[in-house]
């Protein structure tokens, strides 16, 4: 019977994995709920501040635009990627390296001089296997994330978009579509002229026009007042974004991993009464030829 003693230990063993990930894709799921609230009830503010931004951005002309849209002077950018401070999330990590990878390749090609910037430790231990440095790391950002620290590293970016130490910042990170669905995209943060570009536009009455309204301050100060507010929210989304598409990949690979330790059950405790019937026949074969050996003699 020492098989058998194997296999419970094994048994026992997969049975703690599958509690273990049960328990994890249960939290992925309930952190995966919680942001996505966060994104809907985000989106409504986001798309009439795009919107305002963008009546802003025509009214004012190519003369009076806010420096925070016109390109940076120099050919150094900045990228960051944000992935995730843990594991067992399925490939999230790998394919956040691997776009920062190709996008820092093509801004180099494009004649930049490239820092990056990472957020989470699983994509900065990846990317030390590359031959890509490192210039910049926030992983504690992720540890207790809020509206306030996505507002500070927004100003941070602000700041150093404006002293002239990057013409451009980018940002790599998941779009998170629905729950099987991520998009893995280096989007152009700072300067604002390409984003602003693509917000859609109302259709407005004639009279809510900017030409017939009287603006207190001026239209520069007004910019230069929800631009920055602009950039805070954009950067909170993308943080958001990324979080579920992290948690809608761990509930994902935690659900696998409790099908298959499912399934790694079935097959364990078949083999073990295979094995335990075998030896139960045995026995009994035993005692029948030990008792007909008796009876013959």
């Amino acid at each position: 019977m020492g098989n058998q003693k194997e296999f419970k230990t094994r048994i026992a063993t997969i049975n703690t994995l599958q509690q273990v990930s049960g328990a994890m894709r249960m939290v992925a799921s309930s952190k995966l709920l919680k942001t996505q609230r966060l994104i809907s009830e985000l989106k409504p503010f986001e798309k009439e501040l795009h919107i305002t931004i963008r009546y802003f951005h025509q009214a004012l002309g190519t003369t009076k635009k806010s420096y925070l849209m016109h390109e940076g002077k120099g050919k150094k950018a900045l990228i960051v990627a944000i992935a995730s401070n843990k594991g067992k999330c399925g490939s999230y990590n790998q394919m956040v390296v691997n776009k920062t990878i190709e996008h820092y390749h093509f801004l180099e090609s494009e004649g930049m001089e490239v820092n990056l910037m990472v957020i989470g430790k699983k994509a900065d231990e990846l990317l030390s296997r590359s031959n890509l440095s490192v210039q910049y790391r926030n992983h504690e950002i992720l540890e207790n994330f809020s509206f306030l620290s996505s507002n500070q590293l927004a100003e941070h970016f602000i700041e150093k978009f404006t002293e002239g130490e990057f013409c451009r910042i980018d940002i790599v990170y998941s779009y998170c579509k629905n729950v099987v669905i991520h998009d893995f995209v280096a989007k152009k943060f700072l300067p604002l002229d390409h984003a602003v570009e693509f917000i859609p536009i109302k259709h407005h009455n004639d009279s809510e026009s900017f030409d017939k309204m009287i603006l207190e301050p001026t239209e520069e100060e007004i910019s230069d007042y929800l631009i920055p507010k602009f950039i805070k929210a954009s950067l909170y989304s993308i943080f958001l974004n990324a979080s579920a598409s992290e948690n809608a990949t761990r509930m994902t690979s935690m659900q696998k991993a409790c099908d298959n330790a499912r399934d790694l059950f079935k097959s364990l405790s078949l083999s073990m009464n295979k094995e335990r019937q075998a030896f139960i026949t045995r026995e009994i074969v035993e005692i029948v030829s030990g008792a007909e050996s008796m009876g013959r003699s």
